[in-house]
């Protein structure tokens, strides 16, 4: 019974130190991505991702103090965050109850362990001497005045590892709580970008979708004033947009779409393409295999933008007239082949529109929807409704 006991310990460590190894080497490859990061243009927006932590060395030099938090700083120096809390009695919420804030920061030489002057570094700083890559308190000057800030993480993570945080600007008195500061944190950001030089603060997520917002900082106080989004759903779409405020809310100044992919590896592999209205616009009829086997129509101008696209369309092939017909948001769409003609007929609320085809462009054929090796037959059954077989 005993030596039962000791295995059935035995085993239930064993699982726990595996559970916390894969939430360190996921927290190590979070780390390292965020600092990692190669550049990344969305419509007119270029923007290098801001190294904010990372050292030269691989594993960061391990200070303690007992003082307070240490953060690893440049020119071989380090800063001690000292701390104090207060119990807030209003919150009901025993996680948001007590309260974190900074009282004074100190500088220290790594060597020599002797105290500098707090300077102005550019950028910000976090905790990373951890092995956890669980640090609370960030490093900066965040309103570009020329005096370094703190931010602290409070409250618990929205979902992978994004948490909210609470911003002190430092003042002759101390350090004061910035309301408009936090709140850029208010949504699952995972990381920042300090511009100095024009005062603006870039907020990125990197989720579900990218999402960028610019604050413009004045008065000490943090104002958005572009927000720009690139969201990759419903596959195999990718969704661009831009809002800019206009001084008295965000209107939305751009709301596109393009491939996912290159358009000419989609064209390679597309059931059929052609181009109408002399080269201004291209059909394509393709399979998606980015998420599952999705079948997809889009109509694609200036080689980027899709004028049109569905994906997860249900189409009727007749064998006998070489025709394809669909419907996509209450509009009928269908698809004419023959040797010397290709064109594209749309119906809404009684109007139809016509798409000449140029046949010269044509590349693959509506039968290959009846002639390919499907991978999923359950599925290209569903999708694909052959009519007039005979």
């Amino acid at each position: 019974m005993k030596k039962s006991i000791l295995l059935f310990l035995f085993i239930v460590m064993l699982f726990s130190c595996q559970h916390r190894t894969e939430i360190i080497k996921k927290r190590s490859e979070i780390a390292k991505d965020t600092v990692l990061r190669k550049e990344l243009k969305v419509g007119t927006i270029a923007d290098k991702y801001l190294d904010t932590t990372k050292t030269k060395k691989d594993k960061p030099e391990k200070i303690v103090s007992d003082e307070g938090e240490v953060i690893l700083l440049p020119n071989n120096r380090y800063a001690v965050v000292i701390l104090d809390y207060y119990e807030n009695e209003k919150e009901e919420d025993p996680e948001k109850k007590w309260v974190v804030f900074p009282v004074k920061v100190k500088v220290y030489d790594r060597k020599t362990k002797k105290q500098l002057p707090e300077i102005k570094f550019d950028g910000y700083f976090g905790e990373e001497h951890d092995d956890n890559f669980d640090g609370t308190i960030n490093y900066g000057d965040f309103n570009f005045d020329g005096k370094m800030d703190v931010a602290i993480r409070t409250g618990t993570p929205y979902y992978r590892y994004f948490y909210k945080w609470n911003f002190y600007l430092a003042t002759s008195k101390g350090y004061k709580f910035s309301k408009s500061f936090s709140k850029i944190m208010d949504d699952a950001i995972a990381y920042l970008k300090l511009d100095a030089k024009n005062k603006r603060i870039f907020a990125y997520r990197e989720a579900d979708y990218y999402n960028c917002a610019e604050y413009k900082i004045k008065n000490n106080k943090a104002e958005l004033i572009k927000v720009t989004s690139t969201s990759h759903n419903p596959s195999p779409f990718t969704g661009h947009s831009e809002s800019i405020w206009n001084g008295k809310e965000m209107v939305m100044t751009k709301n596109y779409k393009t491939l996912y992919n290159d358009l000419k590896e989609v064209e390679k592999k597309s059931i059929l393409s052609f181009d109408v209205n002399h080269k201004i616009k291209k059909i394509l009829l393709f399979i998606d295999n980015s998420i599952s086997e999705t079948l997809c129509y889009a109509e694609v101008k200036n080689d980027s933008i899709v004028d049109f696209g569905a994906s997860g369309i249900k189409v009727y092939y007749s064998t006998k007239e070489n025709t394809l017909a669909f419907t996509v948001e209450n509009k009928q769409f269908k698809i004419y082949q023959s040797v010397n003609k290709i064109d594209v007929e749309m119906t809404e609320n009684g109007k139809t529109t016509k798409l000449s085809g140029d046949i010269k462009s044509k590349k693959g054929s509506l039968s290959n929807l009846n002639s390919k090796k499907w991978e999923n037959e359950s599925w290209y059954r569903y999708y694909v409704v052959i009519e007039n077989k005979k």
